[in-house]
């Protein structure tokens, strides 16, 4: 993370996953994601200033299983993120 600011990029991109298979917990564990991925901007920010036009994007992906045929998916949920680690609007 503090490589990306040094360097100044205007999009930030992080992708990860965990494995699920609840819809209940999967939206209980991205909003701890966004909580904690909030609080490591708010923290970097303040070694290294960062651009005020800057973003960051929070991709998850989670593996769920549907009940009735017990196939599994793949879901992605988004999250844009400022500067500062202000939650933009749920995309």
């Amino acid at each position: 993370m503090m490589y990306l600011i040094y360097r100044r990029a205007r999009l930030k991109v992080l992708i990860t996953y965990y494995d699920d298979d609840t819809i209940e917990n999967t939206k209980i564990i991205f909003e701890a994601l966004c909580e904690n991925f909030s609080s490591i901007i708010r923290q970097s920010n303040m070694i290294f200033n960062e651009n005020n036009r800057t973003e960051y994007l929070l991709i998850v992906g989670s593996k769920l299983k549907e009940e009735e045929n017990n196939e599994e998916n793949f879901v992605w949920n988004m999250q844009v993120f400022n500067w500062s680690g202000q939650w933009a609007e749920k995309l």
